[in-house]
């Protein structure tokens, strides 16, 4: 792991858990009605997670009100990724 100063707090890096992803959309469904965009990603490649279009998969499913939004620079996106829905209607 490698800390990453970020203003005046220091994170550690690495993959989001799937303990903590499980505790994060349940406060979304908690908290639904006051969020509208969702980030999945804080510096990184996103899609280095093996998990990343289970994670997608499981927000819009708690709600299609979501606006998800990540950033990649597409060099792991393989024919098969390339064919997922990730895309916004």
């Amino acid at each position: 792991m490698h800390t990453l100063p970020t203003t005046t707090v220091d994170i550690q890096r690495g993959l989001m858990s799937d303990k903590v992803f499980d505790r994060v959309l349940e406060e979304l469904r908690v908290h639904k009605n006051l969020i509208k965009v969702i980030v999945l990603y804080h510096g990184g490649e996103p899609l280095l997670n093996r998990n990343f279009h289970k994670m997608v998969s499981e927000i819009r499913a708690s709600d299609d009100f979501f606006f998800i939004k990540t950033v990649s620079n597409g060099m792991v996106l393989t024919k098969k990724l390339r064919g997922n829905d990730w895309q916004s209607d």
